[in-house]
């Protein structure tokens, strides 16, 4: 165990240290991140195989064009998972997430990390688009949705189902069909099917969430409830008011 524990701090001081002290390497890994950046603005000329909504999406379906056009989906696939693992280190995260650091020092910083990782030419140079879009702290993220997109690309397409308590198996495969009829709505008639794992959390009340990819499918008890004491503190607030109203209007009077 303990030799497992030093070899362990051994690894995470080079990690860090790699970070740390690139003052004299990254500066042609900035200049191609930025020639690079125009292509990622851009629309993808290949249409990812999931669908990802919002910023996250935006980027994991411009990575996803980007690898494709080059023949590089694995190889991305394959950094994409080093990297989400790599994040793990807490020192890491909190350093990619630092606000006060410089892009250009995160360039520099983070070139001799990314080396070391093995990340392709396509990883890198869109690792550094999100520098100079001031969006690196939400790198694993949008890493993470490009794993589910070589997931779904491959016929695989992961998701979970969190009830109050537990299925029985005839319920399970009931809301199964049930997910794989909204998913071929939501993706299209070729999409693939859901494997769902199942999650059991008293907290939900009754009914259940089901998650896969970026899409949630909320039918709990919890959420109905929260959105009915939301409306009647809406209402209560409301006929406050309006009663004020009145009497202000009533003392004028």
């Amino acid at each position: 165990v303990s030799t497992q524990s030093t070899g362990h701090h051994s690894n995470k001081r080079q990690m860090l240290s790699s970070v740390r002290f690139s003052s004299r390497v990254g500066a042609a890994s900035a200049r191609r991140g930025l020639a690079v950046k125009a292509a990622y603005d851009s629309p993808p000329l290949v249409a990812a195989p999931l669908k990802v909504e919002g910023a996250v999406g935006t980027y994991a379906n411009a990575l996803w064009s980007a690898a494709a056009e080059k023949k590089l989906t694995a190889a991305v696939t394959r950094d994409a998972r080093v990297f989400v693992d790599a994040v793990k280190d807490a020192d890491l995260a909190n350093y990619l997430a630092n606000p006060f650091v410089a892009a250009s020092e995160r360039t520099q910083g983070l070139a001799p990390l990314l080396k070391k990782l093995g990340m392709s030419d396509v990883s890198t140079a869109f690792v550094n688009v999100l520098i100079a879009n001031n969006r690196l702290q939400g790198a694993a993220e949008v890493f993470s949705a490009y794993l589910d997109m070589a997931k779904a690309a491959d016929g695989k397409l992961d998701g979970t189902i969190t009830t109050a308590q537990e299925l029985t198996d005839e319920q399970f495969k009931q809301i199964s069909k049930q997910v794989d009829s909204m998913t071929k709505k939501v993706l299209g008639a070729g999409s693939q099917s859901v494997s769902l794992t199942r999650v059991v959390d008293p907290d939900v009340v009754s009914g259940f969430e089901v998650t896969f990819g970026n899409y949630q499918l909320d039918l709990t008890g919890r959420t109905h409830i929260t959105k009915t004491m939301n409306q009647i503190i809406d209402n209560l607030i409301a006929d406050a008011n309006a009663l004020e109203s009145q009497m202000r209007a009533a003392v004028k009077k």
